[in-house]
C-alpha cells in the first residue's frame, strides 16, 4: 500500500508541548511545601519549587487533580502548553 512517502523518509512527527504549570508572579522563587498542600487537601504532594532553573514551569503530570484544580484558581499560576512570560521579564 502506498503511503505517499519517499522510501527511507521518516514520517512527520507531531510537535506537541507538554502542559506545564507556570508561575507568573513576581517572586524569584515560589515554593509550595507539604503543609501548604495539606491545607488545600492535596495531601499526596511533596514540596514543589518554581525558579529560574526550571523556567518557572513544572509539567502537569507532577500534580494531582486536586492540586491542579487549586492552582487553576490562583492568579500567580497558569496551566498552558506554551511558555508564558513572567511579570518581571516582559
Amino acid at each position: 500500500m502506498a503511503t505517499g512517502r519517499i522510501i527511507g523518509e521518516k514520517p512527520a512527527q507531531k510537535l506537541t508541548s507538554p502542559q506545564m504549570v507556570h508561575y507568573i508572579g513576581t517572586a524569584n522563587v515560589r515554593e509550595i511545601d507539604t503543609a501548604s498542600w495539606d491545607i488545600v487537601e492535596a495531601t499526596d504532594h511533596q514540596k514543589i519549587r518554581w525558579d529560574r532553573s526550571n523556567g518557572w514551569a513544572i509539567p502537569v503530570d507532577k500534580f494531582s487533580d486536586t492540586a491542579l484544580s487549586w492552582l487553576d484558581t490562583q492568579p500567580d499560576f497558569v496551566i498552558k502548553d506554551v511558555e508564558v512570560p513572567r511579570a518581571d521579564e516582559s
